[in-house]
């Protein structure tokens, strides 16, 4: 049974195609189908690849942003740090010139 439909019922509904159709016409319309869905699948397979690998490929430009702001966060604050230590050594130079 597919989808609800017994042997019986396939069996006219495939009498019925001949008869509209032909058994000439029936083969063309056949390989014509078979084309279609293989191109489809074709296809559905070419862009669910090109999806995933396009996906992989952001993710991963993503995580390189990521680890390259963090590394200059930790730049920029070691710098801010370092102008910090040089900013209080000058001052702590200016109090002990003026004793």
């Amino acid at each position: 049974m597919i989808g609800g439909l017994g042997v019986g019922e396939l069996s006219i509904i495939l009498c019925i195609v001949v008869v509209l159709f032909g058994a000439g016409r029936l083969s063309g319309i056949g390989k014509g189908l078979g084309k279609g869905i293989a191109n489809f699948r074709g296809e559905i397979g070419k862009d669910g690849k090109k999806q995933l690998e396009d996906k992989s490929v952001e993710e991963e430009q993503e995580e390189k942003k990521e680890i390259i702001e963090e590394k200059e966060e930790k730049f920029e604050s070691k710098k801010d740090k370092k102008k910090a230590k040089e900013k209080y050594q000058k001052k702590i130079n200016k109090k002990k010139k003026t004793k």
